[in-house]
């Protein structure tokens, strides 16, 4: 289970490479004491990936001024699909890089791709 509380959307990435974003959820940590969260439920299958990344990814902007957006973090992702999590990882900051035009960021960018892996035989 997973609550969002105003984070950027993660997106669930099959290992046969289908990109899934999950809903929306709520608004952002401390803003309200009382706030409550709904948690979302999600399966992940054996080589299935949650790729959480911070809003810098998504908004980062090229020398043009246009974001990265969440449209082109999916297509990266599906393109990278066969690859370890690590080497998406690399992926994905080489294309954000290769996006913004220099090695430095406006903004913090996080990523942070979680796998389930195969089990191991015997267990």
């Amino acid at each position: 289970m997973i609550a969002l509380a105003g984070h950027p959307l993660p997106l669930l990435l099959r290992e046969a490479g289908a990109v899934e974003s999950l809903r929306p959820g709520g608004l952002p940590v401390g803003m309200f004491p009382q706030m409550t969260y709904e948690p979302q439920r999600l399966s992940l299958d054996t080589g299935d990936r949650l790729i959480l990344h911070s809003d810098g990814v998504t908004e980062c902007r090229n020398p043009l001024g246009d974001v990265f957006g969440d449209e082109q973090l999916r297509a990266v992702s599906a393109e990278a699909a066969g690859r370890s999590a690590a080497d998406l990882v690399t992926v994905l900051e080489t294309r954000l890089r290769d996006w913004r035009g220099t090695a430095e960021f406006e903004d913090d960018v996080s990523i942070l791709v979680l796998e389930r892996p195969a089990s191991r035989s015997g267990e």
